[in-house]
């Protein structure tokens, strides 16, 4: 009895890894399809970590490799971050979701089209407050970036702002209709800092990271190792072109953050965008939170949670820009998606997923977790070679749909 308890043991242990080579050459397929720079891959459970897959290079000119201590900027994944923290602050009774932001900014924020409509944080993290980029934000933000004293928020949402411009408002009532906007989340990320008299990636590290003994942060400079940062690129006339975290062993200056004056405009630490992470703690953050037991510490309520996760918004034909179906339900910081056919299908055998995606200065991430199948997943890449263009499955990028497809059958072939 007892060799065939070891025989049946071997035989599921060879399974497992059976299957998780094959899933490797499939991605690894996949990765020089597309011409991939580097890329780590991770499926998990809600309490579980089920398969790992890391693959080329974090820095192209140091043929430095991709592991589980790789620290990609994630892009707009960084937003359920700043959703964290507001929701924190919440709890704790320090801004309320339904008050105006004018009372927390100090200033009067108003849509020009219904001056007298509040727009309040739930509307900044559901994306329905009408606020929009609008033509200035890349100016405002270049101007953020480059200056150790960043213009104050003010210069943006005021009508006497050098930034100011009608371009960032919808015409439609605030909290009535969606529109996806970076600019929703450096406010939100001022919130915190004028709510919390901290600096927002302090806050963060603080109140986020270390509770959950995480090594990640919306600031470089907190990482002992900087080599771990992978450089972003995209593909210039076949050559591969740094966009940025380009350090090459160099630690950026300190003190463009040691200058900055908390809650005038947290742009400078990039809450919509900023978060250096691993993938293996980016997924080590989702199963904290969808399963509240595997946390190493308590950073939110339940409840907290639920409201997160819940529909705040679905796209009803009417109701907001769906951006070419890729978005059709939205819960605070929280891209929900409802696998309508040919929109926005992640993995095929799941109904309902939460999580959010990332794409910027050739990034492309994706953390998503099926309440249901209870099984989740990262995939960040840090440069795609190929031609990328989505195709009729879903909104996704196609090399998105090639991986989500291999993610499928790991999960659909791997033993319970």
């Amino acid at each position: 009895m007892k060799n065939l308890i070891f025989i049946s043991f071997a035989l599921l242990i060879f399974s497992e890894y059976s299957l998780a080579q094959k899933f490797a050459l499939r991605i690894d397929s996949i990765a020089a399809r597309h011409g991939l720079v580097g890329g780590a891959i991770l499926i998990f459970s809600d309490s579980a970590i089920l398969n790992e897959h890391y693959f080329g290079v974090s820095d192209v000119q140091r043929k430095i490799k991709v592991g589980d201590i790789t620290k990609f900027r994630v892009a707009s994944i960084s937003k359920t971050i700043t959703a964290l923290a507001v929701m924190q602050l919440a709890e704790k009774g320090l801004l309320s979701l339904d008050q105006g932001i004018s009372e927390i900014l100090g200033f009067r924020v108003s849509n020009p089209y219904h001056p007298s409509a509040e727009i309040t944080p739930w509307m900044l993290l559901s994306h329905t407050s009408s606020l929009l980029d609008g033509l200035t934000y890349d100016a405002f933000l270049d101007s953020t970036v480059r200056n150790i004293q960043p213009p104050g928020l003010d210069e943006k949402l005021k009508q006497e702002g050098r930034f100011y411009d009608n371009s960032q408002f919808h015409d439609r009532t605030p909290g009535s209709y969606f529109k996806y906007s970076n600019l929703n989340y450096v406010i939100l990320g001022t919130l915190v800092e004028k709510v919390s008299g901290m600096r927002f990636d302090e806050y963060c590290r603080k109140n986020i990271f270390l509770p959950l003994q995480l090594g990640a942060s919306f600031n470089v400079n907190d990482f002992k190792d900087i080599d771990e940062v992978a450089v972003l690129y995209r593909k210039e006339n076949e050559m591969w072109k740094p966009q940025t975290d380009y350090y090459q062993g160099q630690r950026p200056l300190s003190l463009i953050y040691q200058e900055y004056r908390p809650g005038t405009n947290a742009g400078k630490l990039a809450p919509q965008g900023g978060l250096r992470c691993s993938a293996l703690d980016l997924a080590k953050l989702f199963m904290c939170l969808v399963n509240r037991f595997n946390c190493r510490a308590k950073i939110i309520d339940n409840s907290g949670v639920a409201s997160m996760f819940a529909e705040n918004w679905r796209h009803n034909g009417d109701n907001g820009d769906d951006y070419h179906g890729l978005f059709q339900s939205w819960g605070l910081g929280i891209q929900r998606i409802t696998s309508t056919s040919g929109k926005d299908v992640v993995l095929p055998g799941s109904s309902l997923m939460v999580g959010h995606s990332g794409e910027a200065y050739g990034l492309l991430s994706d953390v998503f977790y099926d309440p249901i199948r209870k099984i989740g997943f990262v995939f960040i890449t840090n440069g795609v070679g190929n031609n990328s263009q989505s195709f009729g499955q879903s909104a996704f990028y196609d090399v998105e749909q090639d991986v989500f497809n291999a993610i499928e059958e790991f999960v659909s072939e791997k033993p319970d």
